[in-house]
């Protein structure tokens, strides 16, 4: 399935910028472009390309060097590396917020596997040191969890309110008027 998105996404970013700005595409793809930057060309609009190809590719290693870990990690960093140029570089969202909250999840991950790494290729690592970086891990994934809350929370209160708004209020039209009436 996500392969398949992947090749539909690809083709949208492949678009052109005269065929991205005509209303029936807007309405179309609103989605998946609204949060993207200005429509500057491929390597900007292709952030899900890019999400996805890294995602696809990170389930490749996983399960493909299944027994080689520090490979398998090593990999890993490095992709995380590569993701990180790209976010940094590119700043493929139109907020500076999104671009940090992307940034900093990034961060996050990197962090996470250059601990995996450490511990798996180091020696006579005590139980306080890997206690200690289980714990780091843990709180990176805390704190990327309640950020994605923070930012959904009015976003979702926000559709609620829409629906329910919508539930409530009728539309009455005729010639002379064109107003909506809420009970």
């Amino acid at each position: 399935g996500e392969i398949a998105f992947l090749v539909w996404v690809s083709k949208l970013t492949s678009a052109s910028n005269q065929e991205i700005e005509t209303p029936e595409f807007q309405e179309k793809y609103s989605g998946l472009i609204e949060e993207v930057k200005e429509l500057e060309g491929p390597i900007k609009r292709g952030y899900y390309c890019v999400f996805l190809s890294r995602r696809i590719i990170y389930g490749l290693i996983l399960i493909g060097l299944l027994y080689y870990p520090i490979i398998q990690l090593s990999l890993c960093v490095g992709m995380s590396v590569v993701m990180i140029g790209y976010l940094v570089g590119i700043r493929p969202f139109k907020t500076k917020l999104d671009n940090y909250l992307n940034i900093f999840n990034e961060v996050a991950i990197l962090f996470i596997f250059i601990s995996l790494l450490y511990i798996n290729t180091t020696e006579n690592l005590g139980v306080q040191t890997i206690s200690s970086l289980g714990w780091t891990a843990i709180l990176f994934i805390a704190i990327c969890a309640i950020q994605v809350w923070v930012v959904m929370i009015p976003i979702i209160l926000t559709a609620i309110k829409n629906i329910l708004a919508s539930f409530f209020c009728t539309k009455e039209s005729t010639p002379e008027r064109n107003d909506t009436v809420c009970v």
